[in-house]
Parts: C-alpha cells; structure tokens; sequence
C-alpha cells in the first residue's frame, strides 16, 4: 500500500497563479521484479490502482476573496519502473520513477464555467527498504 501526494500551483487563464492545489493518492501496487546475477541488483516495475484526492489551499492574493469548486475524489493510478541493489539480504536502497494518473477531477473557477483538472505527474523517489523476514531475495 502506497500513500504519497505532491502540490502545484493553481493558475488561471487569464488570472494568474490563485494558490495551490495539493493532490494525494492512496493505492495498493504490484511491484513485479527479477533478481539478477547473484541477487545483488534487482530491476522491478510497478503498477497500482487507488483513490486520489485533491484539495485546494494556500490562497495566493489574486485568490484572496474568489470561491472555487472543486471535485475532490477521483481515481488515481501509477506507472513506473525502478532498480533496488541489496545491501544485505534484507536491506536495500532503491530508485524509481513512477508515472501518477491523477485525472476525473473538476475545478470551476468563481462562476465560470467547470473545467477537467488533469492532475497526472512524475515522481521519483530514492530510499533505503527493510525486508522483513521471508521476503529477501538473496
């Protein structure tokens, strides 16, 4: 189960930047990996399928005193590949780019008209897993 989320900032044509919208995802992943040579490098790819939600905040001035509307549920699911090397048969550092589809989502700005958010983004992470027991690859 993988929980993460990112912010942007909110920019309307012909406004400017109004404040940020922040988006989270809640998903379970399948990570499909295949150990090579003697079990030291470890190329995967992941896959996942959950719930985002976004939330608007952090009011910029031009968006001090205007309302929005805003869908904030949606379906959000990810893409990506990575390569964990073993430092010990239970420890690894990893690195991975993930493709998040964050879309579905509406935005109406004031009384304008309503308009499809595309949320989608790339995120790279970098870090350092504990295997528990029964789950090393060595």
């Amino acid at each position: 189960m993988v929980f993460e989320g990112y912010e942007t900032v909110l920019d309307i044509d012909g406004v400017g930047p109004v404040g940020e919208y922040a988006v989270f995802s809640v998903m379970p992943q399948a990570r499909f990996r295949q150990p090579l040579g003697d079990g030291h490098w470890v190329p995967y790819v992941i896959t996942g399928l959950g719930l985002g939600y976004q939330e608007y905040n952090d009011r910029k001035p031009r968006g001090a005193n205007q309302s929005f509307d805003v869908q904030p549920y949606g379906i959000a699911a990810s893409l990506g590949a990575g390569l964990e090397y073993f430092l010990t048969g239970t420890l690894s550092l990893h690195i991975d780019a993930r493709y998040l589809f964050a879309r579905g989502q509406t935005l109406r700005y004031e009384h304008g008209p309503t308009r499809a958010a595309n949320l989608d983004s790339l995120l790279l992470s970098l870090g350092l897993r504990v295997h528990f027991a029964g789950t090393h690859l060595r």
